[in-house]
């Protein structure tokens, strides 16, 4: 006793009023993480198995019109020197060509590795889906190996592709877009803590993973207070928003934009994408608007993304939501990687350098 204070009543009471805090701090936290849980039920209740139920695998039909398949038939029997067919759902118009044709088959998306990437996100998995993802990537190499020559978009899917078709000759040529065109009209960084994500919905890596970052990702985010704005441009249906929103009232959907590059500048750059192969051209146009960009491996697959350089990179929930925190509190790191991956994009994409090398590919051909 000191001063009259008797100091065991004191720290009794001390502890006592820690042990309450703590009960309550823990009641709080437990009570959030049952309501985040029942917010992510909803969603998912809506569709169990939502990747299963839209998944390619699961509902190939390349059935091609009887008309169209005439028309090719007829015309490439009028004396080509080439013959190029893009896309996955025309492959199969090779058993229609002269078996003589010189021909190329430009890939864009390799189908089967979409396939296995949603086969392995499947809730629950039948013998079934493992026969007709065997099945049908058979079938896709065996009509890749029909064709003179391939190109892929990337050096990625090059390097797949040759695996199986080792003798194949398979050319690496990018695709050109609009905005790799115009890399000149570039916007000024603007540093933001608002997230933005480019695509619509009908395609359904988007849709996969949209529901799996306002589920997983802004669970992770709520439970440590952070509830940044998304905004969603492009065509959603009305259910899968209702789904999101009912989970992450902070998602914005803003239906279709004039302009790309004005949208995106000010916003941070999300890409949860998990299914699908060739260049996502999102990132592209995320890069030319000055949005700083966080990614996942499977996003930014095929193009010269560096991690903590010229993005973020990150494959779980958990270490997403790390990536959108670091991003948003340090704008020093935003302009950095701004900065970065459009001197990237302009050494990497140059237009004038991609159709040269689309051209070289033609004239090699030529002799």
């Amino acid at each position: 006793m000191e001063n009259g204070i008797d100091d065991s009543r004191y720290l009794s009471k001390m502890t006592l009023k820690n042990r309450l805090l703590y009960r309550l701090y823990d009641f709080i936290g437990r009570s959030m993480k049952r309501k985040m849980a029942r917010r992510r039920r909803k969603v998912m209740n809506l569709q169990p198995d939502f990747i299963r139920e839209h998944s390619m695998l699961l509902s190939e039909d390349n059935v091609i019109d009887e008309g169209f398949l005439e028309y090719i038939y007829n015309q490439s029997r009028k004396g080509y020197d080439l013959i190029q067919v893009e896309f996955y759902q025309m492959l199969p118009v090779i058993y229609a060509l002269p078996s003589d044709a010189e021909t190329v088959f430009v890939h864009h998306e390799l189908r089967f590795v979409r396939n296995e990437n949603e086969m392995s996100l499947f809730t629950t998995h039948q013998y079934q889906d493992e026969m007709t993802y065997l099945k049908l990537k058979d079938e896709e190499i065996a009509c890749l190996a029909r064709y003179s020559h391939i190109i892929t978009l990337t050096q990625t899917d090059k390097e797949i592709l040759s695996r199986y078709l080792p003798d194949k000759d398979i050319y690496v040529s990018p695709a050109i877009t609009d905005t790799i065109k115009h890399l000149d009209e570039l916007k000024a960084f603007t540093p933001s803590k608002d997230l933005v994500f480019i695509g619509s919905g009908d395609h359904f890596p988007n849709a996969d993973g949209i529901k799996w970052f306002c589920t997983d990702v802004m669970m992770s985010l709520r439970s440590r207070g952070v509830m940044p704005k998304l905004y969603i441009s492009g065509v959603w249906n009305n259910t899968i928003k209702t789904s999101i929103t009912s989970v992450s009232p902070e998602v914005i959907f803003t239906g279709f934009v004039d302009d790309l590059s004005a949208f995106l500048n000010g916003k941070i750059s999300i890409v949860p994408i998990r299914i699908g192969s060739g260049m996502r051209m999102k990132i592209i146009d995320s890069i030319s608007a000055s949005s700083p960009l966080i990614t996942t491996s499977k996003g930014c697959e095929g193009l010269p993304c560096i991690n903590n350089e010229n993005c973020l990179i990150a494959d779980t929930a958990d270490r997403f939501a790390d990536a959108i925190i670091k991003m948003s509190e340090d704008e020093e790191l935003q302009k950095r990687c701004a900065e970065n991956a459009i001197s990237t994009l302009r050494s990497t994409f140059d237009a004038g350098r991609l159709l040269q090398t689309r051209m070289q590919f033609y004239k090699k051909l030529q002799h």
